[in-house]
């Protein structure tokens, strides 16, 4: 019976390697991204260690059991019947990631997921949650035994902008009596393009204290701020040429008072601000 089920697999696995890259389950999501974009899935699982995935497009990956008791079953993926079961993922690529997005398949209700995924950048023990999650029903299954087993889906995005992603982990958990069925990871190079703070306009107001101008305006979250100066409007036409007054000031919310040290050593001055988002 053993040496029967090892041919099947066997064969199973030529005939998948055969196929053009392309996603094999289309109860997965498509992620419409720019850029250069990758793509990996696993798909019918013969090992719990280093399962590399049955396609893989621009990207290479490895996903393993870390913790638990979980085999290959005669459906070809992992269940576990004594014991939680812990998953990691660990990916590679060539180019520097913008988006990151996991699906993944288990036959289990959605609370059947014990540990969240974590993602972290290389060896680094810094784990970055998922921007936005879901899970959405696939009907269910019927095993003998146990009955009808609800199918679940999951699905995990990290915007990755600001980052330096080239090595990555993702970490996550079932509960026992729980199948990984199936898993997919989505990467692109392409970074989200946030949508910047609109530019509020300020009043200022000056006082002078100890002979020495002091500028005083609000300041509003998502706005920069930089003060200008010159004591010669003749000369210096474009504001954007004139002395920097300190360095740039982001803004947090609350009101400035900016001293201009030297200011009781010039006969007149002129300011500005140059507001940008």
């Amino acid at each position: 019976m053993h040496k029967h089920l090892y041919t099947q697999l066997i064969l199973i696995t030529v005939c998948m390697a055969s196929q053009a890259l392309q996603a094999q389950w289309d109860g997965f999501s498509e992620p419409v991204y720019g850029g250069t974009t990758q793509y990996s899935e696993w798909e019918h699982f013969i090992t719990t260690k280093n399962a590399r995935p049955d396609i893989a497009d621009g990207t290479s990956g490895t996903l393993t059991e870390t913790t638990g008791e979980g085999f290959p079953s005669s459906t070809l993926n992992i269940y576990s019947f004594s014991l939680d079961t812990q998953f990691t993922i660990a990916g590679s690529s060539a180019n520097d990631l913008g988006q990151l997005n996991l699906q993944f398949v288990i036959w289990g209700a959605p609370d059947y997921l014990k540990i969240s995924p974590k993602f972290s950048i290389g060896s680094s023990e810094t784990f970055l949650a998922a921007n936005t999650f879901s899970n959405s029903s696939e009907g269910s299954i019927y095993i003998q035994g146990r009955g009808d087993i609800a199918i679940t889906v999951f699905s995990f995005f990290w915007d990755l902008s600001g980052y330096v992603v080239n090595d990555y982990q993702i970490d996550f958990g079932l509960a026992v009596h729980t199948s990984l069925d199936k898993v997919r990871v989505d990467t692109s190079t392409a970074t989200l393009s946030l949508e910047s703070e609109p530019i509020v306009l300020i009043n200022i107001t000056t006082s002078i204290v100890n002979g020495e101008i002091v500028l005083i305006f609000p300041t509003h979250i998502g706005n920069n701020y930089q003060i200008k100066w010159t004591s010669d409007l003749t000369t210096a036409v474009e504001v954007a040429t004139w002395n920097d007054l300190g360095p740039l000031i982001a803004g947090d919310g609350n009101t400035q008072q900016i001293v201009d040290p030297v200011s009781s050593e010039s006969s007149q001055r002129f300011y500005s601000i140059i507001i940008s988002n």
